[in-house]
């Protein structure tokens, strides 16, 4: 599952995390990566969400959204 309870570092604003979803994907929920989206903010870490029309699949325009991120977020 994509959700997993583990321990998590108090502080992490060292990290960068681009996370994609579709909001009709029957397998992973909109709920899902919102928390999972919420759990990277709430340790500091910079936190972008993709969201698209799509369903569990990437689409064009996830992949030309990852592309953009990173060109201005590639260390």
């Amino acid at each position: 599952p994509l959700w997993l309870t583990a321990p998590q570092p108090q502080h992490r604003t060292d990290y960068q995390v681009w996370l994609s979803a579709g909001k009709h994907d029957p397998l992973v929920t909109v709920a899902t990566v919102q928390r999972v989206a919420a759990a990277c903010q709430k340790i500091g870490a910079t936190t972008t969400l993709e969201m698209t029309g799509g369903t569990h699949q990437l689409t064009p325009q996830e992949v030309l959204a990852a592309r953009t991120w990173l060109m201005v977020n590639a260390l």
